[in-house]
């Protein structure tokens, strides 16, 4: 009997464990949180995407794939993934406001951690195309009069364009 019972028990804590969320979605939140506070950024990513996989529909779930976005381009260098990340972000939530954000760190990422001009031309272009209005339009028309340039260059020009005013 006693051998049985610890099966039992042993079986329901697998099944504990290994089964659905643990928490709910401000708790992956908190974790998610914590974990990127100290460095540890895998680990913070892992809990996003739980926040993804057990509670897709809760607010929190497109700021996680946001929050996934900028640790993967901020601080693991992952420009590729980051990439892959705001494209997803814009797929999963097209009339989400911060959609135009998405679309215009593509154009970041490109242009400014992976120097690929002709990307971030593209992918500039496509956000002005559609987000034309937005509060980084102007940003992302300096981008794309700046591609490739180097900053101090661009600096120069535009205070030699202040001191001709």
């Amino acid at each position: 009997m006693f051998k049985r019972s610890v099966i039992l028990i042993v079986g329901l804590l697998l099944l504990i464990s290994c089964g659905g969320p643990q928490k709910d979605a401000s708790g992956y939140w908190k974790s998610a949180k914590a974990l990127a506070d100290v460095g540890n950024y895998e680990g913070a990513i892992d809990q996003y995407n739980k926040i993804l996989k057990y509670y897709p529909s809760d607010s929190l779930a497109p700021k996680s794939l946001l929050r996934i976005g900028e640790i993967k381009r901020s601080n693991t260098n992952q420009y590729q993934g980051a990439i892959k990340t705001y494209k997803k972000f814009i797929n999963k939530y097209p009339k989400s406001p911060s959609s135009a954000n998405a679309m215009f760190m593509i154009g970041y990422v490109y242009a400014n951690d992976l120097k690929n001009q002709e990307e971030a031309r593209q992918a500039y272009k496509s956000f002005l195309d559609k987000y034309s209005d937005h509060e980084l339009a102007p940003s992302a028309e300096w981008e794309l009069k700046n591609l490739g340039k180097e900053l101090e260059d661009v600096i120069q020009a535009d205070q030699l364009s202040e001191d001709k005013e």
